[in-house]
């Protein structure tokens, strides 16, 4: 699966400078070795260790050597051999990141380019597995969802892997809600909402999920602040009568939820055209 140039390369870097147990090459900044083929390289730099990713650089060895880096060893199927070694990640210039923050950032590049990531249990040696969204094995991405709870997406370091998440309601029609967030997800196939109760269910990306919940909440606090606001003075022919009150504030709760409807649908459309632009 990977040629012999990929494999030479991935070998010259494990007999670089680094300490003996480093799986990469450590090259000091401004001294760069000319037989660097890949395009991506690890530098020292005084704020720590760089991750330096030339524009031209394929998919695939942006993926095999980045992964490398963070410790991973990466696997995908034969049948995207040819678009990892030919595409480009689509860079307008050359990118120098620490390597703290190489993790999101590898990601975000694989993500835009239509592939994801299945990562091991947290201490296994399993390798990260690489996915297609176009491939025949984007199926096994649902079944390998792993949970996250709802107020750790925001900062959530793998925007690459499907996740799973519940939120509960306290003023919204869960239902309602969950039928006007669904045009928010692009793939429905993988990403999606249910209501169960009054808790909502969700399949998706993280950051497009905490993106869907801050809107959510929004409007579940709007709606809260509707039904909490003192009703008007409805004179004393209405407050002499308990079962016309009743009705009135009935109704007036309905009217509450609507409106708390309506402010969802509208930052959801209003998010939607953001996204598009």
């Amino acid at each position: 699966m990977i040629g012999a140039a990929l494999l030479s390369t991935v070998l010259g870097l494990a007999q670089g400078q680094g300490p003996p147990d480093s799986p990469v090459r450590r090259v000091p900044q401004g001294q760069e070795s000319a037989a660097e083929p890949v395009g991506i390289r690890l530098e020292k730099a005084r704020g720590g260790d760089m991750v330096v990713v030339e524009p031209g650089v394929t998919l695939g060895d942006l993926a095999f050597v980045g992964e490398g880096f963070l410790g991973r060893v990466c696997h995908w199927k034969p049948e995207v051999e040819h678009i990892l070694r030919t595409a480009r990640p689509g860079l307008s210039a050359r990118q120098e990141v620490p390597l703290a923050e190489f993790d999101p950032w590898i990601e975000t590049v694989l993500l835009a380019n239509d592939f994801v990531l299945i990562l091991p249990a947290e201490g296994s040696q399993e390798p990260v597995q690489l996915v297609s969204l176009r491939g025949t094995d984007r199926n096994r991405l649902q079944s390998s969802a792993r949970f996250v709870p709802a107020e750790e997406l925001p900062r959530y370091r793998h925007p690459a892997t499907l996740v799973l998440t519940t939120v509960r309601v306290r003023y919204l029609d869960p239902k309602v809600a969950a039928a006007n967030l669904r045009p928010y997800f692009t793939d429905p196939n993988l990403e999606n909402v249910s209501a169960m109760g009054d808790t909502l269910h969700f399949q998706g990306f993280p950051r497009r999920l905490a993106s869907c919940l801050t809107i959510l909440r929004e409007a579940d606090h709007e709606s809260e602040a509707r039904a909490l606001a003192p009703p008007p003075d409805r004179g004393t022919s209405a407050a002499g009568s308990g079962a016309g009150t009743s009705v009135e504030d009935l109704a007036a709760r309905v009217k509450q939820l609507e409106d708390g409807i309506e402010v969802l649908r509208a930052m959801i459309k209003e998010l939607t055209a953001e996204r598009r632009r």
